[in-house]
């Protein structure tokens, strides 16, 4: 079963491309004209040749774009495509270059030390893990003793507004 709207939706990407093909009809070198007859390779009476519609008529409605225009454009695109790779391999070169540090660094670090039977490396990465727990232990106990004096001052505070609350008969 076909959806219902498939012909509409073919119907739109169709004008989508023919809008498509009109908005950029005298940019760079046109494949096709905005009502959709192939274009050829023409010259005027100067001499002066032109990228055109097989159907040209005067009325705005066909492509006829100037040749060295169209190669200008075209070449200023494959410029800036060519400056976007450029700095795109750049940032590549840039990274892999950093990683290949970071992956040396890495290979230090695991073969640093005589004894490296992978035991020591294990070892005092476990002794950081523990200082790092004792560390976070210390810093639950500090907060349980804040939180304990809050308690505290609070109850205290409590009471002073009951006391206060009967003084003033509210």
């Amino acid at each position: 079963m076909t959806d219902p709207y498939y012909a509409d939706i073919k119907q739109w990407k169709r004008d989508s491309d023919r809008r498509e093909l009109v908005l950029y009809a005298h940019h760079c070198i046109p494949n096709i004209c905005a009502c959709g007859a192939p274009i050829r390779l023409s010259t005027d009476e100067k001499g002066k040749s032109y990228f055109e519609c097989t159907e040209f008529e005067d009325d705005g409605f066909h492509i006829r774009h100037a040749c060295f225009n169209a190669f200008e454009e075209e070449l200023e695109e494959l410029n800036e495509k060519v400056d976007e790779e450029a700095k795109s391999r750049k940032k590549m070169v840039d990274e892999m270059k950093k990683m290949r540090e970071d992956i040396k660094l890495l290979k230090e670090l695991c073969m640093e030390g005589d004894d490296n039977d992978g035991f020591h490396n294990r070892h005092r990465c476990c002794d950081a893990i523990k200082e790092r727990l004792q560390e976070v232990n210390e810093e639950v106990a500090e907060e349980t003793r804040i939180r304990k004096k809050m308690e505290d001052e609070l109850k205290k505070m409590l009471e002073d507004i009951k006391l206060l609350k009967e003084l003033c008969g509210c």
